[in-house]
């Protein structure tokens, strides 16, 4: 029996320059490097799962926070995405639609 479609990527590219980029460099002021941190974990889950999204709810900043180890504060993590989308990194329209 066949496999039904992958919905999601096996890897994605990642410029050598990246944490050259301005807008990396704004997260990192604000955040530190957890907040670069939180942004590459959530850019692997978004493409391991559905390819260029992830719906953001109630549950989702704990479950990081969990993961990453930062004292289990979702508070942070949900801050840290917000600064992803305030700085273009995550869509404005994507992010306030889901």
């Amino acid at each position: 029996m066949a496999r039904g479609p992958k919905g999601g990527l096996d890897y994605f590219p990642l410029d050598v320059d990246f944490f050259e980029d301005d807008k990396i460099l704004q997260l990192e002021d604000e955040h530190g490097e957890q907040g670069v941190l939180v942004y590459l974990r959530l850019l692997c889950r978004i493409y391991r799962n559905n390819g260029y999204y992830e719906v953001w709810d109630s549950g989702k900043p704990a479950l990081v926070a969990k993961r990453i180890g930062i004292g289990g504060n979702p508070r942070k993590v949900d801050l840290i995405v917000r600064s992803c989308v305030k700085w273009s990194l995550f869509d404005r329209k994507l992010f306030d639609a889901g």
